[in-house]
């Protein structure tokens, strides 16, 4: 007589119903707020902080401070390049004529791209979607993204 294998009960997570997730979606969104809120002042605190102490350890001549935490405060020296954006053309040209035009690089922005597709292209009466062009469709993928959001009613 063959034996019978007991069946593992598997306990099965209990659905929240839509309001408890609404609500805890809510609060999670306001925390979110709080805390990046929080990061942009203490971001600006923290820069506002920068130059009076690289002059004062400069001034005293220290390059590297450690604290009583133990944490060690250093300068650290970055060399920064900017050029005018009206200006790319040439300053493509100058890269190019220093041997830099690996550095040039051409980008198509996703979401300027995604604005001029549903700007320029009648939707597909099927699924509403944007009806491209046969070489561009094979070229890109066009999906539906949903998201949540929140703001005050």
């Amino acid at each position: 007589m063959a034996k019978k294998k007991a069946k593992k009960k598997v306990a099965k997570k209990k659905e929240e119903p839509i309001n408890v997730l609404i609500d805890q979606f809510v609060e999670r969104m306001n925390k979110k707020k709080e805390l990046e809120a929080e990061l942009k002042k203490v971001k600006g605190d923290l820069e506002k902080m920068n130059d009076p102490i690289v002059d004062a350890m400069t001034k005293v001549g220290f390059s590297t401070i450690k604290t009583t935490s133990g944490m060690l405060v250093y300068i650290n020296r970055t060399v920064a390049v900017n050029y005018p954006k009206t200006k790319i053309d040439e300053m493509k040209k100058l890269l190019k004529k220093y041997q830099a035009g690996s550095l040039i690089k051409e980008d198509v922005n996703s979401r300027s791209f995604a604005a001029w597709v549903r700007e320029n292209f009648e939707e597909r009466e099927s699924d509403g979607m944007p009806d491209l062009p046969e070489d561009l469709a094979k070229l890109v993928t066009v999906f539906e993204k949903f998201d949540l959001r929140m703001k005050k009613a």
